[in-house]
């Protein structure tokens, strides 16, 4: 499995960018660390309730030695800085509403044959409505 140690370049150099955000805007309380596998690939399954959502979970992963790869909205990867380093660091786009979202699922399912972590947001989108919660599930989760 890569560690933070292990990363590409690209990699590092968003984490060396965003995680002194994070630290100075978030408070850690890391639970569920055990959980977290050792040795091979796995899916992380969280729900997906503000933007940040993605960034303080891969926060998490880094602080506990995994490189998260995480299933994103293909539009994100078009984004001028968000998308560069969407691509640099290797995250998965989603083609939503498309034949083509199958492909998502197969390059993450590659990703965890090899030993890697996959993050999937299971609702597909930002959970907004909190009377709603949890939304339904999509299938990428558990395909």
């Amino acid at each position: 499995m890569p560690t933070p140690a292990r990363a590409n370049r690209a990699y590092r150099r968003v984490a060396a960018v965003v995680r002194p955000v994070l630290f100075a805007t978030t408070r850690r309380d890391w639970r569920g660390v055990e959980n977290l596998p050792r040795e091979g690939g796995f899916i992380v399954a969280a729900n997906h309730v503000t933007q940040a959502d993605p960034l303080t979970l891969g926060h998490f992963l880094w602080d506990n030695g995994v490189v998260p790869r995480i299933l994103a909205k293909a539009s994100l990867f078009t984004a001028p800085v968000v998308g560069a380093a969407l691509r640099g660091t290797g995250q998965i786009p989603v083609q939503r509403n498309s034949s083509a979202a199958g492909q998502s699922l197969d390059a993450g399912a590659r990703a965890v044959r090899d030993g890697e972590c996959v993050v999937v947001f299971p609702e597909g989108t930002l959970t907004r409505e909190p009377d709603m919660w949890p939304m339904q599930g999509k299938t990428g989760v558990a395909r």
